[in-house]
């Protein structure tokens, strides 16, 4: 029977909170590249960009993938809750309410935490959660405290994963405000998939009813030079984070 080595990989590239995202989506890319593994199982690769610059880089070392899509509409496999009973989907945006406190949230993220800083379509900074701990810890604190808890908390989360996105100060207000569904991160996509360097035969992904972000279950039936087929699977289960 072949050998077969199967690498886990988590890269905690997760977006604008995440600490030193630009330094080392630099180099992620290449040392995956580099293993010498051969199946790589790759977590919180998040974002297209992302998942790109790394299939670009181990195309050569890794010719084969699965590779998953999902949006904002993406229902999980099994969405019962710990009582049997599909909630009901959302119907109202998580921020649709007037609310003082996400609009001067919002406000602060713009003047201090954006790219230029200033400008309501700019880009949140690199390691976003040190830039609001140092410039916007009155804005953020009322949305977890605050007296209308629930919808506060609904308006924290929905910021949290837009920003985390890297979506813009008028983009993230959108979102909250308007789209009932704009409750994931990355547009409801997932940051895990697969890299092989042998044929991937067969590929599936079993998605979870978390919240935040889009956590799977992947499986790649992957056919072995002796013409063996190993089912591989892949997960992350540490969701969500900052968020929770």
């Amino acid at each position: 029977m072949s050998k077969l080595v199967v690498d886990s990989v988590n890269l905690q590239l997760y977006g604008a909170f995440d600490a030193y995202h630009a330094e080392r989506l630099a180099k992620a890319p290449s040392a995956v590249a580099a293993l010498p593994s051969d199946v790589v199982c790759v977590q919180e690769a998040w974002g297209p960009d992302t998942r790109a610059a790394i299939l670009d880089a181990a195309s050569s070392a890794f010719p084969y993938d699965a590779v998953f899509d999902f949006d904002l509409d993406t229902v999980p496999n099994d969405p019962t809750d710990q009582n049997g009973v599909v909630p009901a989907p959302h119907t109202t945006p998580p921020c649709a309410a007037p609310n003082a406190a996400f609009d001067q949230f919002i406000e602060c993220v713009q003047s201090q935490c954006v790219e230029p800083k200033g400008d309501a379509s700019g880009r949140p900074v690199n390691d976003l959660s040190a830039c609001l701990t140092r410039n916007c810890v009155a804005q953020t604190l009322p949305l977890l405290t605050g007296s209308s808890l629930a919808q506060d908390k609904a308006c924290y989360s929905c910021g949290f994963v837009q920003l985390e996105s890297f979506a813009s100060p008028d983009q993230t207000r959108a979102a909250c405000t308007q789209d009932p569904r704009a409750r994931f991160a990355w547009n409801g996509n997932t940051g895990t998939f697969l890299l092989s360097r042998y044929p991937v035969k067969s590929s599936e992904a079993w998605v979870l009813p978390f919240t935040e972000f889009r956590v799977i279950v992947a499986r790649a039936e992957v056919t072995l030079p002796a013409g063996e087929s190993v089912d591989v699977y892949c997960t992350s289960l540490n969701e969500p984070q900052e968020g929770g």
